[in-house]
C-alpha cells in the first residue's frame, strides 16, 4: 500500500483514491463488492491500487464489511 511519504507524494498514495470509493458507497449506503469493483475500477490504475484502497478505508473504519449480506458499508 503505498502511503504519502519522502517517497510517495500524496498524488502518488492510495489516500488520492479514497473519495472514489466513499463517494459510490455514500449515494448507496452499502454495495456488493463485486458491484463496487465495476463501478469504479475504471478510476484506477490497477487491481492492486483498488484493493489497497478498499484495504485502508476498512483500516481507517471508513467502511465495513457486513460478511452475512456480502456487502461493503459505509461507515462516515
Amino acid at each position: 500500500m503505498k502511503l504519502p511519504s519522502k517517497i510517495f507524494p500524496i498524488e502518488e498514495s492510495v489516500l488520492i483514491f479514497f473519495p472514489i470509493i466513499l463517494n459510490c458507497l455514500e449515494k448507496e449506503k452499502e454495495k456488493k463488492i463485486y458491484e463496487l469493483y465495476q463501478d469504479t475500477i475504471n478510476f484506477f490504475p490497477s487491481t492492486i491500487d483498488w484493493m489497497d484502497t478498499i484495504a485502508g478505508l476498512y483500516a481507517v473504519h471508513a467502511i465495513n464489511l457486513d460478511e452475512e449480506k456480502g456487502v461493503l458499508v459505509y461507515a462516515l
